[in-house]
């Protein structure tokens, strides 16, 4: 076999040549060029390399929030809430290096209940049955320091998903709400962990004020009052 054919069974980008024969130093030279590049070793590094340089560019892996990197442990208090979402909290914990402990060991507790998971018909078809279902997933959270003070109020966390319903595909639709409400339940925590590090951000940012000292006298505001 001569140059000009190996070069057509191994290498399409030889091939681009113009049909120029090579020699087979040359074969031998590209063939060891390529195995190189498509090797294990260059592929791990160049998919690290990517992943820095993503992490740069502000980039972060799904489920990762960027929260205080002082921040060793978190406490999750669950009341009443499904096992399914619960585990979605110890999950994005641990996918910021966090700890999960006990209320009386952490420095933040997260207090999640009341919890409420529906789903209802948004339309119907001619046949009367349904071709289109909302998901509702809601919450009620609150953010607590060590010493028992209220970083964030108890308040409401809602999300909705629609999807059609094909009734010659039950068990294709009912695997495709299974990962909607999957969807849904890691959307939420880390929403919850999204407020938490604003939360964070703008109590540093109050206790800094705090703490520097006031040039100015502070300003007083006079009421006129009628005669």
């Amino acid at each position: 076999m001569d140059g000009f054919h190996l070069a057509v069974h191994y290498s399409p980008f030889l091939f681009i040549q113009h049909k120029t024969p090579i020699t087979m130093r040359t074969f031998i030279w590209q063939r060891r060029y390529f195995s190189i590049v498509h090797s294990r070793p260059i592929k791990a590094l160049v998919v690290i390399m990517l992943a820095f340089i993503l992490n740069a560019c502000g980039w972060h892996l799904r489920g990762s929030i960027a929260l205080p990197s002082d921040l060793r442990n978190l406490s999750v208090i669950n009341n009443g809430v499904s096992s399914a979402l619960d585990a979605e909290f110890s999950k994005a914990l641990k996918q910021n290096n966090i700890e999960r402990v006990s209320p009386t060991e952490a420095s933040y507790t997260i207090t999640v209940s009341d919890e409420y998971d529906n789903r209802r018909t948004l339309s119907v078809g001619t046949s009367g049955l349904a071709t289109q279902y909302e998901l509702t997933l809601e919450i009620t959270y609150g953010i607590t320091k060590a010493d028992g003070t209220i970083l964030v109020e108890p308040e409401p966390l809602r999300m909705n998903r629609n999807y059609d319903f094909d009734q010659q595909n039950i068990a294709g639709k009912a695997q495709e709400e299974q990962l909607l409400r999957e969807t849904m339940r890691r959307e939420l925590v880390q929403q919850v962990m999204r407020r938490f590090r604003y939360a964070l951000l703008g109590s540093s940012t109050q206790s800094s004020e705090s703490s520097s000292p006031n040039t100015q006298p502070p300003q007083t505001e006079s009421l006129d009052t009628p005669n």
